[in-house]
């Protein structure tokens, strides 16, 4: 579920790409308006990890993590609806501000539901669901733009709406420290 947090990421990243000739005559913008849009998202997110960070050490992780992928959902929601160059940016900005949750509550959770020992491990599984996502955004999304270049936001914030469901479904709040790993069989914290 964490590698799917950041493959969610990736692929809305890589979509911009995949529907970048099909937004520049929809909204009339060129190539920097395009960079714009993807250079926004990344800097709001750079910018708010750390308050956000510290949100993640103060609140329920897993909450967190729901509430900001809904809202990431309903950003994508807004970007397929855009229908100015303005609007698509202030969703685009929107989309950095709740993905700057991620990262803090992955790191977090990583820490206290694996052992040291398994623990990068268990991190380059969760950073191979980013690339997986940077292929999904370009090969799924390219497909999907065909239909038009809204689809692709569309399909991704359906994704991210079932991955908020599962996460606050699935995965639980360990207790901080170190202290709730998770063991392998069960999947529950141990106490």
């Amino acid at each position: 579920m964490l590698a799917c947090i950041l493959a969610l990421d990736a692929a809305d990243k890589a979509t911009l790409g995949a529907v970048a000739a099909q937004l520049k005559p929809a909204l009339h913008i060129d190539n920097v308006e395009i960079g714009l849009l993807v250079a926004v998202t990344v800097a709001s997110s750079a910018l708010l990890t750390l308050p956000f960070g510290i949100l993640v050490d103060r609140f329920n992780r897993r909450n967190l993590l729901v509430t900001g992928i809904v809202l990431w959902s309903l950003a994508m929601i807004w970007c397929g609806l855009a229908s100015s160059y303005e609007m698509l940016f202030g969703a685009r900005l929107a989309l950095g501000i709740v993905m700057a949750i991620g990262s803090p509550a992955i790191a977090s959770l990583i820490g206290d539901c694996f052992r040291a020992s398994e623990r990068s491990r268990i991190y380059g599984y969760i950073i191979s669901g980013e690339l997986i996502g940077v292929a999904i955004g370009f090969l799924v999304s390219g497909n999907i733009a065909a239909l038009s270049w809204r689809a692709p936001f569309e399909v991704l914030a359906v994704l991210g709406l079932i991955l908020a469901y599962f996460i606050a479904r699935r995965l639980p709040e360990p207790r901080r420290g170190g202290r709730g790993r998770l063991e392998p069989e069960s999947g529950k914290p141990v106490q």
